[in-house]
């Protein structure tokens, strides 16, 4: 099974709101999901289910980076919204066992990529991460370490 993270793009320091989670995305952010969505689009992901926080920035890398269409299915959730590892845990671990895609933000992205694959990361704003990780159920990916497929993170100014 893989997982694929990714971490949404840079931002904006504040919000219209005052809230963290209005926070929209930078015009750096937008050039990175750009080049970002050049590099997803060499996948095929339609049998790959998409989880993305509910917040402003992740939804609009979402949308910036790919088509949702072509997804099994997306689904927005508060709870990756700055998710810790043990969190983001029990939400894969309550999935079907196909491939998923999740936006989110660090520090929760990062730590649960070095618990699946055992290495030192820490994600940039709109880096991308794919882990190929043992077993037939996603309950038990983390009693046996994952391995990095495939790591990006876009050059921009």
């Amino acid at each position: 099974m893989k997982l694929h993270l990714l971490r949404h793009a840079k931002t904006q320091v504040l919000s219209f709101s005052g809230k963290d989670i209005d926070r929209e995305l930078a015009e750096k952010g937008l050039r990175q999901a750009i080049e970002m969505k050049t590099f997803l689009s060499k996948t095929e992901w339609k049998n790959t289910l998409l989880l993305c926080s509910d917040a402003t920035r992740t939804k609009q890398t979402l949308e910036n980076v790919t088509v949702a269409r072509q997804f099994k299915a997306v689904e927005y959730t508060n709870e990756l919204y700055l998710a810790e590892p043990y969190e983001l845990k029990t939400v894969i671990a309550g999935q079907e066992n196909h491939d998923l895609f999740i936006i989110g933000h660090n520090d929760g992205l990062s730590a649960l990529a070095e618990e699946v694959c055992g290495n030192s990361i820490c994600l940039k704003t709109c880096e991308y991460i794919e882990l190929e990780c043992p077993g037939n159920d996603w309950a038990d990916i983390f009693i046996q370490k994952g391995r990095i497929i495939a790591q990006f993170h876009p050059k921009v100014d």
